[in-house]
């Protein structure tokens, strides 16, 4: 499990990325737990659905979002993203 705090902006998406690509490329389950996240800017939202579109393509990879807060649902739900992230 990647536990996710603070922020995820442009400014520390790269490193984020980088950790998970690595995953995905093994395959298998991962889950990253956004409880402790407070703030996901565009570049941050543009990650984390690039990351899910690379382990579905992937195959053998399951990428899971969990314990998110009531405003990251929300900005989901305005984004028309809820879909792609409860999948």
């Amino acid at each position: 499990m990647i536990k996710c705090h603070g922020r995820l902006t442009s400014e520390n998406t790269r490193d984020l990325k980088a950790l998970v690509k690595s995953l995905i490329a093994r395959g298998g389950r991962i889950v990253l737990d956004f409880g402790d996240l407070i703030y996901i800017d565009s570049a941050g939202l543009g990650a984390l659905v690039g990351l899910k579109v690379s382990a579905l393509n992937q195959g053998n990879c399951q990428l899971e979002f969990v314990k998110m807060t009531p405003r990251i649902l929300e900005l989901l739900r305005i984004t028309r993203l809820t879909r792609i992230f409860s999948s």
